[in-house]
């Protein structure tokens, strides 16, 4: 009877122990959380007796704390009453999966608006078509049947149209942006009144450079019999994928990795449930709302940014990155207009490190070079971007460092300004 009376005591007193360190667990992440919530996702951190302490994810904080009250919920009832519990949740999860699958929000219908690319044997990756859904900053963004974020439309070019294909990267994709906020669509409002059958498409994807932008002319774009190409630039487009090769390699190890990822896998599995998909896209959204203080620090200020890019894109500033392969593949680009017979002009995107310093601005300085040698048109929007008293406006910051609407509308004004420079608008209206 002694040790009977031992081992209950035993085990109560274990079960005090556990409760009161969830009592203070729940403590300590509620306390964080609403602090993080109070600092709009300020994160902070310290060392304690040698123990690093941080906090910079409300998302994940959150789901801590929840996770944490329920095993306190669990602790007090008894066996009975928690196997009823179980059966509640499970019962409520499958209601909700019932009623998100009857209304079908995007955050639900569609998988984790992070898996927006698939790997591709001749780009490295591309655009998954048919997907939608909203981007982490909240914005909407759909892929059409080609696979690029823009409206439907047929290979076959109309009676009357005028085509304009912009190929790029982020920039040009818009992140942070509705699509009609991008600049893509901005030059086509902006022409719409001086060329009614003006169709501007993007072909801009996330992560792109040179090598891919022409690799995917060659195999897509061309198809589109576009009247006009402009290459957006940005400060890193002259690195990353240089061949076919490289791109079958990063293929086959994309491949590969996905078919022995266990955690790719489960993803797989779980994408079907509306209700792990509403969970994890809004869980996104949260992390989007304090991503400057959620791993990217450099999206704090403009100030922070110029640290990460000395440190990430010292070859590009200091002019010790060989540019040949990038010249190799303009003059290509600029090749296969010329068998097409369209003008191409390149438009160079600048960061905001660059405007107004002229130290970041060496390789625009090059690109313009290789330009005038290749004989294609060259617009640079720093110069733009400088007349403005308000750097931050014309990006995203702290949520994101792609530019903003605004200044998507002054990169718009510029390109359009530079196509009436080179008399396009005359020459088709000629036509």
């Amino acid at each position: 009877m002694r040790k009977a009376i031992s081992m209950k005591d035993g085990t109560s007193m274990l079960k005090t122990i556990v409760q009161w360190l969830l009592n203070l667990s729940i403590g300590l992440y509620l306390a964080l959380f609403c602090t993080l919530v109070f600092r709009k996702g300020i994160g902070f951190e310290f060392t304690l007796w040698g123990i690093h302490i941080s906090a910079n994810d409300a998302g994940k904080t959150f789901l801590i704390l929840f996770a944490l009250i329920i095993a306190r919920s669990c602790l007090r009832i008894d066996r009975k009453n928690l196997l009823l519990l179980c059966m509640s949740l499970i019962f409520s999860g499958f209601l909700a999966e019932v009623g998100l699958r009857m209304v079908a929000p995007p955050l639900a219908s569609s998988p984790s608006l992070q898996q927006m690319m698939r790997p591709s044997r001749h780009l490295g990756y591309e655009l998954i078509p048919g997907i939608a859904g909203k981007g982490r900053l909240g914005n909407g963004m759909e892929i059409n049947s080609h696979g690029l974020r823009d409206v439907e439309r047929t290979w076959n070019k109309p009676p009357g149209a005028y085509r304009i294909l912009g190929l790029g990267d982020s920039y040009t994709f818009g992140v942070g942006l509705d699509l009609e906020q991008t600049f893509v669509k901005q030059i086509q409002t902006r022409l719409r009144p001086l060329l009614p059958g003006v169709d501007v498409i993007n072909g801009g994807v996330a992560g792109y450079n040179l090598f891919q932008a022409l690799s995917y002319f060659k195999e897509k774009g061309r198809n589109y019999v576009p009247d006009f190409v402009t290459y957006f630039f940005f400060l890193d487009d002259a690195k990353g994928l240089e061949s076919e090769a490289e791109a079958e390699r990063r293929y086959a190890a994309a491949v590969s990795s996905a078919s022995e990822n266990e955690e790719d896998a489960f993803q797989q599995v779980a994408s079907k449930s509306y209700l792990y998909n509403f969970t994890t896209n809004l869980l996104t959204l949260i992390g989007g709302k304090f991503r400057s203080f959620n791993k990217a620090s450099w999206l704090r200020s403009i100030e922070h940014r110029k640290k990460y890019f000395l440190a990430s894109n010292n070859d590009s500033i200091n002019g010790s990155l060989d540019m040949r392969p990038f010249t190799n593949q303009l003059a290509e680009l600029k090749r296969l207009c010329g068998e097409m017979g369209i003008p191409l002009l390149l438009v160079v995107i600048p960061d905001s490190v660059q405007v107004a310093d002229p130290l970041m601005q060496g390789i625009n300085g090059i690109v313009k070079k290789i330009c005038i040698d290749v004989d294609i048109p060259f617009l640079d929007i720093t110069p733009r971007f400088e007349k403005e008293k308000d750097l931050n406006s014309l990006y995203l910051f702290p949520l994101d460092a792609h530019t903003s609407a605004k200044g998507n509308a002054v990169i718009a004004e510029a390109v359009v300004e530079k196509i009436a420079e080179m008399a396009l608008l005359e020459v088709t209206k000629v036509n």
